[in-house]
């Protein structure tokens, strides 16, 4: 086996995982404390609830991701590729879900608002680091969770090598399409 594959014959992690693993860890744990320093550095007073929330789950992502960090290093052959590596990436995961949508949401004008031109609607960013912060921690997570699906059996014989990759692009798509359901309507 290549130092980059994920798993060997017996079972055990390769070198080329646990960089992975840590690199895409790092990651979200960099992209949520973007966003959430983003979103906390606007002038505004969160009394909504949906503020609060966006607050709540980049907090609770940046610091997963930091505990999870700090596990490659405490107790790597107990985590990486293992159900608990999985569970908390599903957290995570889950968080995005449904944060994404309410930070993309232009009728809540965190990331996204409502400008008009000309008596014409027109979608703007109104906070880029929180808009690309945003998406680029869910495609972190989405890259672990395809990690963790190539490791635990999918045929890797069969599978393209960026098989991560491609269920990354899959899961953005479908917070794209639900975005744009919005608009549409």
């Amino acid at each position: 086996m290549t130092e980059n594959s994920s798993t060997m014959s017996n079972g055990t992690t390769t070198a080329g995982t646990l960089e992975n693993r840590f690199l895409a860890w790092t990651a979200v744990a960099c992209f949520s404390a973007v966003s959430l320093g983003a979103h906390i550095s606007w002038d505004w007073f969160y009394d909504t609830a949906k503020e609060r929330w966006v607050t709540a789950f980049t907090s609770l992502s940046m610091i997963i991701a930091f505990l999870a960090m700090v596990a490659h290093f405490v107790a790597p052959d107990a985590i990486i590729g293992k159900p608990a590596e999985a569970a908390t990436a599903s957290l995570l995961a889950l968080f995005w879900t449904a944060g994404l949508p309410v930070v993309m949401n232009p009728d809540n004008a965190i990331a996204v608002g409502i400008a008009r031109v000309d008596n014409m609607k027109s979608f703007t960013i109104l906070n880029a680091n929180l808009y690309f912060g945003c998406w680029l921690a869910f495609l972190s997570v989405v890259y672990i969770l395809g990690g963790y699906v190539r490791d635990i059996g999918y045929d890797i014989t069969r599978a393209p090598p960026k098989t991560a990759a491609w269920f990354a692009i899959t899961s953005g798509s479908v917070v794209v399409l639900g975005s744009s359901c919005k608009f549409f309507y």
